[in-house]
């Protein structure tokens, strides 16, 4: 079983509970919480015995989107853009 930084990953009964574990930003979406989901995924998918996963959140929130704090030093709309389609496109 893998250790994540920002996400809680469990299974119990043939369900793997992935919780995104990020309260104090409200789980919102950065480059270390986006790798954690797309390996815990892959993680579940490569699991015969799991059969369903749920996707939950920490805290008061389930999640905010994305982290504006993690997208604010990027130079142009197109650097955006690519960070977008690199980043967020293969977790979809």
């Amino acid at each position: 079983m893998s250790v994540y930084e920002t996400l809680i990953y469990e299974t119990e009964d043939n369900v793997a509970i992935l919780t995104m574990n990020r309260p104090e930003r409200r789980n919102a979406l950065n480059a270390e919480l986006n790798a954690d989901l797309l390996s815990a995924f892959q993680q579940a998918q490569a699991d015969e015995t799991v059969r369903a996963v749920v996707l939950t959140g920490a805290g008061k929130g389930f999640c905010a989107g994305a982290d504006l704090t993690a997208v604010a030093g990027i130079p142009s709309p197109d650097d955006l853009y690519n960070r977008i389609i690199d980043t967020y496109n293969p977790l979809m």
